[in-house]
């Protein structure tokens, strides 16, 4: 008896799914309808082409294209900064002569690391990637200065303590470093005149 009951069940809950199966499937779009569609008119192309075109950087404005590839390096100071308040606000800014700072305030000390990017190497050796060797160190990169020219200054509190001869970014989590890497050299290939 018990055995009938089971297969009785089993049958029942087979075309029940089956059917709930065919109503999912009868309301969920194809896979031509799930497509984005193309626009079909010819003025809605033209207007995604005109919005594309007015919101493009112009070759000709390198500090715009600096500024934009460093504009993702900042978002991914902003994420960094909410994954691990503990360790401080980072920020990084650049002015018309390609001169950055990177900013980081923790607590009352405030420590700046300023240079050109002009200065700094975007040939293959010119960057290395810094690995989290203890449990609460940050992933980074690091990239070396051409030699001969000014190094990195370091400021703390308003007061020059140092020159480095590398320029080392922190971030939170490896993740966030994957994407900073490549628009930073983006911004270095711009301003050394490579793209």
């Amino acid at each position: 008896m018990t055995k009938k009951f089971i297969l009785l069940a089993a049958v029942l809950l087979f075309f029940a799914c089956k059917e709930d199966g065919e109503n999912a499937a009868s309301t969920a779009p194809t896979n031509q309808e799930a497509l984005v569609k193309e626009p079909t008119s010819k003025s809605t192309k033209e207007e995604n082409l005109a919005n594309l075109k007015a919101r493009a950087i112009d070759e000709g404005d390198t500090f715009g294209r600096v500024n934009n590839s460093l504009g993702s390096i900042t978002k991914q100071f902003v994420m960094s900064n909410r994954m691990k308040p503990q360790d401080g606000k980072r920020s990084i800014f650049v002015d018309e002569k390609f001169t950055i700072i990177v900013r980081h305030e923790n607590g009352e000390d405030v420590t700046d690391l300023k240079v050109n990017l002009k200065n700094l190497n975007q040939q293959n050796g010119g960057m290395r990637l810094i690995p989290e060797k203890e449990l609460d160190d940050l992933p980074g990169f690091a990239i070396s200065v051409i030699d001969g020219k000014p190094g990195v200054e370091v400021i703390k509190n308003g007061e020059k303590i140092g020159e480095e001869r590398e320029l080392k970014i922190f971030m939170a989590d490896r993740s966030l470093i994957e994407q900073a890497v490549p628009a930073f050299l983006q911004a270095l290939n711009v301003v050394h005149g490579r793209t």
